[in-house]
């Protein structure tokens, strides 16, 4: 869950993350993340409409980070009017997208060895499958052991940017599959567009259907 403290409209300047604390409890389903988002911005007096709310919900992937950054820019795309309106939230998705590249995930990417980067190189692209991803697929792909990968995986999973369910590897944060598959690509690191950042195996229920 994500929660938010209690704020006042009393700084009409006030930006979007400004107006509200935020409290990191792992990823949200549909139905929280678009109260997360219409809530700051029914209090700070320029209600958000349900599609633009559901539209960012989906691009953010229930990552509360991604939901404040998807949110403060469809924030200021919608300077001017009475509410924030599906146009805004279009508008919101590539910038927020490229900082989230700039920022949150070329950090993970930076705190990675070069060890580290293969392994996460190879989960990126058994996923782009659609497929579910294991240690021992992982392993297959680089021509090694799961045992031989053991720290390496260790290693990803202490530092937060790999989750497990049960044997099943994935990204801790959505989008990140697609970051690192672009630092593959010459000339196409750092880019980001409008696709959506897919969630673990779990939330899917919660959040239909989304891609690495």
């Amino acid at each position: 869950m994500c929660t938010k403290t209690e704020y006042s409209d009393t700084e009409p300047s006030l930006g979007y993350l400004e107006r509200a604390g935020w409290h990191e409890l792992g990823l949200l389903g549909e139905v929280d993340t678009v109260a997360a988002l219409q809530g700051p911005a029914e209090q700070g007096g320029r209600p958000m409409d349900e599609e633009a709310a559901r539209l960012l919900a989906r691009e953010s992937g229930g990552y509360p980070y991604a939901i404040q950054l998807y949110g403060k820019h469809a924030w200021r795309a919608s300077v001017g009017q009475d509410r924030v309106h599906l146009d805004a939230a279009e508008r919101a998705v590539a910038p927020a997208g490229r900082e989230l590249d700039r920022g949150l995930y070329s950090a993970r990417w930076a705190q990675a060895s070069g060890r580290e980067r293969e392994y996460l190189m190879a989960l990126a692209e058994l996923a782009k499958s659609g497929g579910e991803v294991t240690g021992r697929s992982i392993a297959d792909k680089l021509r090694s052991t799961p045992k031989g990968l053991s720290m390496i995986r260790a290693r990803l999973l202490t530092k937060g940017t790999l989750v497990t369910q049960g044997e099943i590897l994935d990204f801790a944060i959505p989008g990140m599959a697609d970051y690192v598959r672009r630092q593959l690509v010459p000339g196409t690191a750092g880019r980001t567009g409008p696709s959506a950042p897919r969630l673990r195996p779990s939330d899917r229920s919660d959040f239909g259907s989304h891609r690495h």
